[in-house]
């Protein structure tokens, strides 16, 4: 009789300890093994990522970055001064007297055929300011209208020709007032190069001018060798 009470015992109540022990162990199923730890990602630095180049650049790099720059900053501003303002030797002779001078100018060119990407104007308006030395009154500034002679082109693409100017203007320097004929020959970019040196538009090559003094009665030459530039209109 006990004998039968043990294995209804067991009967009934094994089925529940089965499930108890179930509930109570995780399923393989849902477990979750951890990853050995060379297999986790690792954090991106995103300061590592997103900080520019110079700021992981080695101090070598760094020197000669700097070197490069100082030597390179005065040599761009140089060029691009004497682009915008190119200078000009000068002999200039009045009452017998030589003088030698240095002239830097620009002007703003007026017609041409403007449609197409480089072109030459027509006429120019030109500005210039010198500096005589040993003249009592060391500056002058010319201004003077030039009309533009275009000879040949030099280049497959036109972007230099042979060329020449004739124009008149007038010279002070704030003491009196003379007015003068010029001629230039030389050589000649367009307008339209969107690169250093050939913008703007310059004229290269020997000029000459021819003035006549009012306050003196007498008449000076000029004859210079450099460089101008013209801007579009």
């Amino acid at each position: 009789m006990q004998l039968t009470t043990c294995r209804a015992a067991r009967v009934i109540f094994a089925p529940a300890l089965f499930l108890l022990a179930s509930l109570l162990t995780p399923s393989s199923a849902h477990a979750q093994p951890e990853a050995p730890p060379d297999t986790v990602r690792a954090w991106y630095d995103t300061l590592e990522v997103t900080r520019p180049r110079y700021a992981r650049a080695t101090v070598g790099e760094r020197l000669a970055l700097a070197a490069f720059t100082a030597l390179a900053l005065p040599v761009a501003m140089t060029v691009g001064a004497t682009t915008i303002l190119p200078p000009m030797v000068n002999l200039l002779v009045e009452d017998g007297r030589e003088s030698l001078g240095i002239t830097a100018g620009t002007g703003v060119g007026f017609g041409g055929d403007s449609a197409r990407e480089i072109y030459y104007p027509d006429f120019r308006v030109q500005l210039d300011v010198g500096y005589y030395f040993g003249r009592e009154r060391a500056l002058i500034v010319h201004a003077a209208v030039a009309k533009d002679i275009w000879i040949a082109s030099i280049h497959p693409q036109d972007l230099m020709a042979v060329g020449a100017a004739v124009g008149a203007g007038i010279a002070s320097d704030a003491h009196t007032y003379s007015p003068f004929v010029e001629a230039t020959a030389g050589f000649v970019n367009p307008l339209g190069i969107r690169f250093v040196p050939l913008f703007p538009m310059h004229n290269y090559g020997l000029r000459g001018r021819l003035g006549y003094n009012p306050a003196s009665g007498t008449t000076w030459y000029e004859v210079s060798l450099g460089m101008t530039s013209t801007f579009g209109s």
